[in-house]
């Protein structure tokens, strides 16, 4: 699976059953952007993300109960 942002991209491996959700090996693209806040907010928290929901076209992802990021499908 991959995301990106307007300056970065990331890849990792991932399991998931039901709605838990486990990423593993997290690759990512290092350049240095004017607003890093979000991305090393998303790296410093992906290895903690237990569950996803899918609603409404945006990806929610959660640590425990607490909701810490939505994606939306980029559709080229």
């Amino acid at each position: 699976m991959g995301v990106g942002t307007n300056c970065n991209a990331a890849w990792s491996d991932y399991d998931s059953k039901g709605n838990s959700l486990k990423f593993k090996g997290l690759v990512s693209t290092y350049k240095y952007c004017q607003d890093m806040e979000i991305e090393a907010y998303f790296v410093s928290k992906i290895s903690s993300i237990s569950s996803y929901s899918y609603n409404n076209g945006k990806l929610y992802l959660y640590i425990g109960k607490r909701r810490i990021g939505s994606f939306k499908r980029d559709v080229d």
